[in-house]
């Protein structure tokens, strides 16, 4: 008995070892626009302007070939560090890419403000990179941990 007790467990731990016992991951299909929207409507922010394709394509080195949709933000004057960034690149392996790009945005931001506005400079230091699947955020904001918040939310 102890024996046919023993195979019946030994079945049911190698059945999760193979097939694993977490949840299948759903993926999401989200409008940035949707997103970003969101987080406009409940996080204050200075006077943003929305840059077009050749402009992303400029101050954050990507190729708009591999983006199926963006929103991106930058201040409409240079007083402030603050941008938000949401990308959803057409294909996964992508987005190491689009991260590379926005580092070296990152890099740009910080440039400009190292000697002009040290409490912006030191903003722009702590900016949030992040993605989940396809999409990619990039925040310097104060408020980052809220819009990072509202960005996980979709995810969930």
């Amino acid at each position: 008995m102890n024996k046919k007790i023993l195979m019946f467990l030994l079945v049911i731990v190698s059945l999760f070892s193979l097939f694993g016992c977490g949840k299948a991951t759903k993926e999401v299909n989200v409008s940035v626009r949707e997103i970003a929207e969101k987080i406009k409507n409940e996080v204050e922010s200075s006077p943003m302007v929305e840059l077009k394709e050749e402009e992303v394509k400029e101050k954050y080195y990507v190729n708009p070939d591999i983006i199926e949709e963006f929103v991106v933000e930058i201040p409409l004057m240079n007083v402030k560090a603050d941008e938000l960034g949401i990308i959803k690149v057409k294909d996964e392996k992508n987005v190491d890419e689009v991260i590379e790009g926005i580092k070296k945005r990152a890099g740009d931001v910080q440039k400009t403000f190292e000697t002009y506005l040290p409490d912006q400079y030191e903003n722009a230091k702590n900016y949030t990179l992040k993605n989940n699947g396809k999409y990619i955020l990039f925040i310097i904001s104060e408020d980052s941990e809220k819009i990072e918040s509202i960005f996980d939310g979709y995810f969930k």
